[in-house]
């Protein structure tokens, strides 16, 4: 009996709705606010990039909190070693989810301005173009409002997206990117150990 009920809490979990709620704002300096809600319990994160002292520094936080995370550009750029050794399986797990994302809303608004005007028309119908087709291959609405600025230098683009996809399918994503991951790992250990050995 228990085992039933075991696998009916395992099979309720893995169904459970994710919704994530993402925009992303450029006007000045880019920032970014995501909302994950889950089962209805939400947890939003806001981040901003701008330039410090020290470089451009990445600022996040969780929202309603006063407390922040600063990483800069130098620090980021130390991480990507451990990065590029885990990209194969980031890559994996991004095709799983990708595959059963469903796509509730995508919009874009955005002033666009090249100190031209010809050029500023050209480069908005560009932009509604481009952006058209990423809602059809997205399989979403689109929501698309472009205006060019006939006579200032200027850019301000605010997109919003709306997701939803199952626990089971981040499960999903995981085991199959720990897969790929030890693949690799193998990979390279076969590299270092044994090739090395039998061209000896």
């Amino acid at each position: 009996m228990a085992v039933y009920l075991w696998a009916m809490a395992a099979a309720v979990l893995m169904a459970l709705p994710i919704e994530l709620d993402v925009e992303l704002n450029i006007n000045r300096a880019p920032g970014a606010r995501v909302r994950v809600n889950i089962a209805g319990i939400t947890v939003e994160y806001i981040m901003a990039l701008r330039h410090g002292e020290d470089g451009f520094v990445l600022e996040y936080k969780r929202a309603n909190s006063s407390r922040s995370h600063t990483r800069t550009l130098a620090q980021m750029h130390e991480s990507r070693h451990a990065l590029d050794a885990a990209m194969p399986a980031i890559k994996a797990g991004a095709r799983h989810i990708m595959r059963n994302v469903d796509t509730r809303k995508l919009g874009v608004q955005a002033r666009l301005g090249l100190g031209d005007a010809a050029a500023s028309a050209m480069a908005a119908g560009i932009m509604c173009i481009l952006a058209a087709g990423f809602c059809a291959v997205a399989d979403a609405p689109p929501e698309i409002d472009v205006q060019p600025d006939y006579a200032h230098r200027t850019f301000v683009l605010r997109a919003q997206g709306m997701f939803c996809l199952r626990l089971g399918h981040i499960i999903g994503a995981g085991l199959a990117g720990a897969g790929e991951f030890c693949k690799e790992a193998f990979r390279r250990w076969i590299g270092r150990t044994i090739l090395p050995r039998l061209k000896a």
